[in-house]
């Protein structure tokens, strides 16, 4: 993490010949992707876990744009308070529960893009990879199954992002992108005393509006 925010310090201090500054927040539409299964203390297979619907979350921060022609860079800071849920069904007394989840992090895109049209108006289209940094990560596991629930959850994760957007009078921007996982997001768990691996990712779509200083 310690490089990526020297790379973004570097990149926010330069003065570029046609740079913007700016800030962008927004919301996002986070799912857990996850198909496993966790067992009990005395190893028999005792909960399904997989993907439920959607959750809403949001995400603020700083970004930055090096403009070279029709060409840019786009640095950004962002904290994101992403929520999913799991479907939790119990394979030994039968039913299913809603598991909720939730994680606080630092995202750290940079995308590359390329815009269509006049400054007033234009189009744009971008894409890059995306760093994650979790701060914080709660889950409703260990209500569900009664047992204490510990998650081995990693620091820093990675993704990719693709998007669409438009500018307005070089000033406003909107625009929407999709984000996949290509790291899980830990270890696994642990449940009462016996520890499990599974791989667990997020996608979401992100809504955002910027504004250029």
């Amino acid at each position: 993490m310690k490089r990526i925010l020297i790379l973004m310090a570097v990149l926010f201090s330069v003065q570029y010949v046609n740079a913007q500054f700016g800030i962008r927040a927004g919301l996002n539409s986070t799912a857990t992707q996850i198909d496993e299964i966790l067992q009990n203390a005395d190893g028999l297979d005792e909960y399904k876990v997989s993907a439920a619907e959607a959750r809403v979350g949001f995400h603020f921060g700083l970004m930055g744009r090096i403009n070279l022609g029709n060409l840019y860079v786009a640095p950004e800071l962002l904290f994101s308070s992403i929520n999913s849920q799991m479907n939790v069904e119990d394979l030994i007394n039968g039913g299913t529960k809603l598991a909720d989840q939730s994680y606080k992090k630092i995202d750290v895109p940079i995308l590359v893009g390329r815009k269509f049209g006049p400054d007033g108006f234009a189009l744009r289209l971008e894409v890059g990879p995306v760093a994650s940094f979790m701060l914080s990560s709660e889950s409703s596991l260990t209500e569900i199954t009664k047992e204490e629930v510990k998650e081995d959850v990693k620091t820093a994760t990675w993704g990719f992002q693709v998007g669409v957007g438009v500018d307005l009078f070089e000033k406003i921007g909107v625009g929407v992108r999709y984000e996949g996982g290509l790291s899980s997001l830990g270890e696994g768990v642990t449940i009462a005393g016996k520890q499990q691996t599974f791989d667990a990712r997020t996608q979401q779509w992100i809504l955002s509006l910027a504004y250029y200083f």
